[in-house]
């Protein structure tokens, strides 16, 4: 119900019925390829790297994750498509432009919090008051509503400010009309139909990544710019075209709540609260936190005897040391609880293959 639901909210998705539109994907992907390569737009051994094989070709398929630390428990949607016509291209080109937007946002990116604390400590020893505000900024469903002709004008944009008229060889009205060709041939199958995605990108190609933070960098030109103007400071996450925003004394951004408490920088360690149910609660009857450690993880696959190798290797390290009588409690959130529901299962070959 709620994939629906943000399917027919985002309006990011055409119905295509029943018919697989993976083969002529395929076709379509190798004939541009070709015609670059017959007019010595890429090298042989780019074609060659690049070009399709019919029978290990997936079409791509939709899965929804929840975001647990969310209010009502929102969706993220990912695109399994790692067999996908065009992650190939998708992966290529991300090695092309992802150094160039790397560079280009080095003095308004930020990848943790330890790098944040450091730059807000700097900062307010010179300009932090009793009067200053935090304010925190969030995009919602960013892969989903950046419009794709508007994320290929921001490598255009990313190109020309960097610059480059070509990359290793390629120019850049080739890396262009790949990048379009990325953008709009994203096609998956999803709970027994196929759609093709008409805003936005897919989340899980890494290419979409290097587009969607490069069109928010131009976006947010002018907030920088306003920043250095007024000495303040602005900085995001390197990851989300609705805003939400919040403004305060105080603000829980990664892993670190900041807070300024009459003109006095405090930090300390932020924890984003979960409102999905634990499978072991905090107030479980029979647990005294005094004597016992609790691990708790998130089930997976490869972590199926995660428990019994914790066990192992809690007694090899701590067995003699102070902390040698304490029990370890390991819990997953292994339950029926919304991602059990919600996480769609890799289809059948045949519904995302080609037939033979």
């Amino acid at each position: 119900m709620k994939a629906q639901i943000y399917m027919t909210k985002t309006k990011a998705y055409q119905v295509l019925g029943n018919i697989n539109p993976l083969e002529s994907l395929v076709d379509r992907t190798n004939d541009l390829l070709y015609r670059l390569w017959a007019s010595k737009h890429i090298t042989q051994k780019q074609y060659k790297m690049l070009s399709v094989d019919k029978d290990e070709a997936e079409l791509a398929h939709l899965y929804f994750l929840p975001k647990a630390h969310k209010p009502n428990t929102p969706l993220r949607p990912i695109m399994a498509g790692l067999k996908s016509p065009t992650m190939k291209i998708s992966k290529w080109l991300d090695g092309l432009l992802r150094p160039l937007f790397d560079r280009l946002a080095v003095d308004s990116t930020i990848m943790n919090g330890v790098q944040l604390i450091k730059q807000v400590e700097r900062w307010s020893a010179r300009y932090l008051t009793s009067a200053t505000s935090f304010i925190i900024m969030d995009v919602t469903n960013l892969y989903t509503m950046i419009p794709q002709e508007g994320g290929v004008t921001a490598i255009k944009r990313l190109m020309e400010t960097s610059n480059l008229k070509q990359i290793d060889g390629v120019k850049r009205e080739i890396i262009l009309a790949l990048t379009r060709f990325v953008m709009t041939n994203n096609y998956f199958y999803f709970d027994g139909s196929y759609y093709k995605q008409i805003r936005g990108g897919a989340m899980g190609s890494p290419l979409i990544l290097t587009i969607a933070n490069t069109y928010i960098y131009f976006v947010e030109r002018p907030i920088f710019k306003w920043a250095q103007r007024t000495c303040s400071i602005y900085y995001r996450l390197d990851s989300n075209i609705g805003l939400s925003e919040c403004v305060g004394s105080t603000a829980e951004y990664l892993d670190v709540n900041l807070e300024n408490r009459g003109g006095i920088l405090m930090t300390e360690v932020f924890h984003k609260p979960s409102h999905e149910p634990y499978f072991l609660p905090f107030t479980s009857a029979g647990i005294d936190f005094e004597v016992h450690i609790l691990c708790h993880f998130s089930f997976t696959k490869g972590m199926h005897n995660f428990s019994t190798r914790f066990q192992e290797l809690w007694n090899t390290c701590f067995l003699d040391t102070a902390i040698g009588n304490m029990k370890p409690v390991v819990g997953s959130k292994r339950l029926h609880n919304l991602q059990d529901y919600l996480v769609k299962k890799k289809p059948n070959k045949s519904l995302i293959g080609i037939d033979k």
